[in-house]
Formats: C-alpha cells, structure tokens, sequence
C-alpha cells in the first residue's frame, strides 16, 4: 500500500511537471514577436504618418518624388501622390490632410487632401524640417533650415553667435498661408508644442560651444512662446547628436508636462532618454526611468502608443556588440518598465508611427528602403489587488467586503481585460451567487452572509490568451 501511494505521488508530480512545462512553452509561443517588411519600389523612405477612420499609412519617399497611401489591415498600396523631393509628414486627425515638407530649394509646405486626391503647396523658406500641429489643428509651426558648410559654423565663435541657420513659420491651415516667420539659430533639429504649458520647444544643434577647445558640448532645447515667438529657458539636451537625422521628442506623460529628448549618442551622459519637467525646469529622468542606464543602444525617435503609457522608441546603435540586429525599445512611462528588441535585416531604422488600433509600431528603413511591421509579444496581465474593508471583519451578516484591482493592468496598450472573480476560493470563477457584486469589475464589492476565512482570486485574461491570477485574503466573522 505505502509503495502504490508513493508512486501515485510520484505520477501526480511529473503530471504538474509537464503540465508547468506545457504553460510555459505555450507562453514562450504567445510571446514571439514577428516582423516584416514591406517594399513597394520606391526609393529612401523619408517619414511615416497615420490616418484613422479607415486607418490608412502615409510614407513619403524622397528619391522617388511621391507620398504612398497604404491600407494598415492589408498593407496593400491604395494610391499614390505626386509630391517633389518629400520629407517629413504629418497627417491631420480633424481634417482630410497630409502635410508634407518639400525639400526643393527654396522649400515648400505640400498640402494633400486624401478625399479629392488634390496636392497643393505654399512657399516656406528655408527648407522645412519638422512642422507640429497646435491643440485645435487649425496651424502648423514649420522648423526650416539651412545646411551650413561645419567648418565655417564652428569658426563663428562661441554658442548662440552663430549666423541665421534657421527659421520659424507658423502657417494658418484656413487659408493656407504663412502668417508669421522669425529667423531662430542656430540649427534647429525637431518642435513639439506642450498643451500643458502652451509652449513650443525647439530643439538645437551645435548650441553649447566652448571656444577654447573648439568642442561642442552639446544640443539645447528652448522654450519658445508660440505667439511672439520669443525664446525663454533653455535645458541642455544631451550630448552632440552628430546629427542623427532629424530625432523626435515625445512627451512622458501624458498630461504632457513631462518632455522626452532622445539621445542618440549614448555617451555622456549615458543616458539614451533625457526626461525634463517643463513646470520645475528640472532633469527628471531618475525619477521616472532610473532603469535607463540598462539600455544598452541609443534612442533616435520616440513615438507615444495613442492614448498610452506605452513609447515606442527606435534604437540607435546594437543591443550587444557582434549583434547587427537593429534594436527597439518598448517602455511604459508609468512604471519605467521597458523592453528591447532586436531586429534583423533594416541595418538602420528612420521614422515610426503607430497603429492606433493595434499598436503597432510601422517603421522605416532608409537603407532597405522598405517599412517594417513590428507585431510585439504579447505579455501576461499585471496584478494589483488589494482589499479597502479593513480586516479582520467581526460583525453583522451581510458583510460588505470591498476590492480594489484598479492596480492591475496589460503592459500591451491595445489589450482588453476581463476580471473574473471567486470570493470563496472553490477554484469556481463567476458563480451566479457565491461570486456575485456589485460595483465595476476592477472595485466590486461581494456580500458576505457567512463566516469566510481563505482566499479571493481574481483571474485576469486579455484578449490573446494569457492569464493571471491575484490572490488576498480575506477573514470574515459573521456573529
């Protein structure tokens, strides 16, 4: 008897064996990431912008003189635009418009209405660079510039003394006009304007010289009043860019307070994102990504999942040396939470925007001239349960316990939750009684009409398949 109970243990032990094995190839399955690319025979694919309702993609391709249309559900090409010299684009989410800059001398601003096909353009000297919308889409401020021989920009002497290099246009998008132009140096690089603060901050390189040593000591970005134009504070960036193309800075948080300068260079500081608090004019980056320093790579763009606390950030460098994957950074600015990715065959990445209704990340590859398709892993829920009835009960039936899973989450900003509780802790989720409540899913409250000492579970399950299970634990006392 005792050698038949001891093997039914030992048969019962290699069952959960396989079947935690089993769990956890099926989650290592779940998890794989894919990605692919896309060439349509258009050369040096310059920028990328998203359209939702239908959601459609808008790639300009500067050597091939056209701006593509693309269907994100089949990625098959719908149209295409006859634009000179495109480069960087944006799409409005208010009105049937893309804007695109138009790098011929002397530059110009392209206008396409995606309902008629039409394309129409507005002189903007010098050659624009980066452009951003207001808080309503009714103006666009236009960064352009000139391309300075380096050699006679460092001899001009120390940071700020430099000759015009660049402008600042604002264009109103009624009338399609400039209505206002003021030259800004030196360099500028990349705009993004601030709902929180109602600023605009602008990006310059080569600002920080010492003439003594003839270094450059690094970028600047400067708070700009976007009415008169005038520049205020200024922070410093980061290290010199070396001019990594024309980066993107995001905003951390969502409130946007929160400014995210990427830094390409990686060297001093190590840091491959500089977080800067546009209220307290302070570095902030140890306190909301003090995991920073274990991105090994650079960061060129940073780009915001719509409505999310997830960026998407294209590296800018490898993960490991001997490793010519080009590397991806996922990070959730809520918790400093990040991912890295390596992927093979772009050799460097350009632009990237992201899929509203999925997520993903679609990026470009100057150098393959193709756009990439990123289909992340998916992750396991995230638990946070906890109970607000201070504990132990000792009381009248019916005990009104109360829970708190507001703290759970997916790290995947396009999954759905589903809550499923059991107050009881027969192993039975969603019984028509026993797990009752009232209240949402994520804060029910369950009624107790009985003594319950033991366990509460709450199952998390997103819309792939994975799962989580949170556990309290509960003492009632019903007298």
């Amino acid at each position: 008897m005792r050698a038949t109970r001891s093997l039914i243990i030992v048969l019962v032990g290699v069952i959960c064996i396989v079947a935690s094995l089993l769990l956890f190839l099926n989650k290592k399955e779940r998890a794989a990431a894919t990605t692919t690319g896309y060439s349509y025979g258009k050369s040096i694919p310059a920028s990328i912008a998203i359209r939702e309702a239908p959601e459609l993609i808008y790639v300009s391709y500067f050597e091939s003189d056209v701006v593509l249309e693309i269907d994100s559900s089949t990625m098959q090409l719908e149209r295409q635009f006859q634009v000179d010299k495109p480069g960087f684009l944006i799409a409005s989410s208010v009105e049937p418009f893309v804007y695109v800059e138009t790098t011929d001398s002397p530059g110009y601003m392209s206008r396409i209405n995606t309902e008629s096909g039409s394309v129409d353009r507005i002189e903007v000297p010098p050659t624009p660079t980066q452009f951003c919308f207001d808080e309503d889409e009714d103006r666009i401020w236009v960064l352009g510039r000139t391309w300075p021989n380096p050699n006679e920009y460092y001899s001009a002497g120390e940071a700020g003394s430099h000759p015009d290099t660049g402008r600042l246009s604002e264009i109103d998008l009624a009338s399609f006009q400039v209505t206002r132009t003021e030259s800004i140096s030196p360099l500028p690089l990349s705009l993004i304007f601030s709902q929180y603060s109602g600023k605009l901050y602008v990006w310059h390189e080569f600002e920080s010289y010492d003439p003594e040593t003839t270094q450059v000591v690094g970028d600047v970005v400067r708070e700009t009043d976007p009415v008169t134009f005038q520049e205020d504070r200024m922070f410093l960036a980061g290290p010199d860019t070396g001019f990594a193309g024309l980066p993107r800075m995001e905003f951390w948080s969502l409130d946007q307070r929160y400014l995210a300068i990427p830094n390409p260079a990686l060297n001093d500081p190590p840091n491959c994102i500089t977080i800067f608090d546009l209220e307290s004019w302070q570095d902030v980056t140890d306190q909301f990504f003090p995991q920073v320093t274990s991105v090994p790579f650079g960061v060129r763009h940073i780009r915001r999942v719509p409505g999310s606390n997830v960026l998407w950030c294209t590296g800018f460098g490898r993960l490991a040396p001997g490793n010519t994957d080009v590397p991806l950074l996922m990070v959730n600015s809520e918790t400093g939470d990040f991912d890295t990715y390596g992927v093979a065959g772009p050799n460097r990445w350009g632009d990237l925007a992201i899929s509203p209704s999925t997520c993903k990340p679609y990026i470009l590859s100057p150098r393959t001239d193709e756009i990439f398709e990123f289909d992340p892993p998916n992750h396991d829920p995230e638990c946070g349960l906890t109970i607000i009835t201070p504990m132990p009960y000792h009381g009248p039936a019916p005990a009104l316990i109360e829970f708190d899973a507001t703290g759970s989450y997916d790290p995947d900003p396009c999954d759905e939750l589903t809550y499923e509780w059991d107050f009881d802790g027969d192993g039975l989720y969603g019984e028509a009684v026993d797990d009752s409540y009232t209240g949402d899913p994520d804060n029910p409250t369950h009624s107790y009409t009985a003594s319950y000492h033991g366990p509460v579970l709450l199952r998390l399950s997103d819309n792939h398949g994975s799962e989580m299970t949170c556990t309290v634990y509960v003492d009632v006392d019903i007298i």
